[in-house]
């Protein structure tokens, strides 16, 4: 959630060889209507423009385009970046479960600015678990750990059937040959001999 008492983000008037070395660098601008104030206090929901969503040509063409109808209108550089309050501004939206085709959309492309971590707006911005071109090495591997980590949830004391069971997934899925032997015979070793589960 957004921090409500974070100082609000000021972004300046600068001309447009400024706004597109700053824009160029991967910097966010806006556009404004009212270009005679030298500053434009920005939002979470204020619609700034940068290299995720669109083309310096792309903007000037837009701004050349609305020209007659805004004269007035100026570009202004957002200091930093306004990127991760608008993923809490759209996290938002999707918690109360009002967010917009175009906002969906957006998500979208901030995908690479989410935090690898952040289940929550990874997958409605379409992130897979795995890249499609990830190399199948990595995707046998998680799935093998994801094994693993299943198996010692289930046994908390990490006995010597945690050590055969984990023995046998590596295994199954290549990471050890069946003839070695290494965990699944210590374990059986130490239930013949009596002695207490490994921890």
């Amino acid at each position: 959630m957004a921090d409500d008492t974070a100082p609000p983000i000021v972004a300046t008037r600068a001309t447009t060889h400024e706004a597109k070395r700053h824009f160029e660098a991967g910097g966010a601008v806006l556009v404004s209507e009212y270009g005679h104030e030298p500053t434009q206090t920005v939002h979470p929901d204020t619609t700034t423009h940068d290299r995720t969503r669109t083309t310096w040509d792309a903007l000037a063409a837009m701004v050349k385009e609305w020209r007659n109808r805004y004269p007035n209108q100026r570009f202004y550089i957002v200091p930093g970046t306004v990127i991760p309050a608008r993923l809490e501004y759209l996290r938002d939206q999707l918690r109360a479960e009002c967010i917009s085709m175009s906002e969906l959309h957006e998500l979208q492309t901030l995908a690479p600015f989410i935090d690898p971590g952040d289940v929550e707006l990874l997958e409605p911005a379409g992130v897979p678990e795995f890249p499609e071109d990830a190399p199948e090495e990595h995707r046998l591997t998680a799935a093998t750990l994801a094994l693993l980590v299943d198996a010692l949830a289930r046994d908390e004391d990490w006995s010597a059937d945690t050590l055969d069971r984990l023995a046998e997934v590596l295994t199954v899925n290549g990471y050890a040959e069946a003839r070695d032997g290494q965990f699944a015979s210590t374990g059986r070793a130490e239930r013949e001999a009596g002695i207490a589960p490994i921890r």
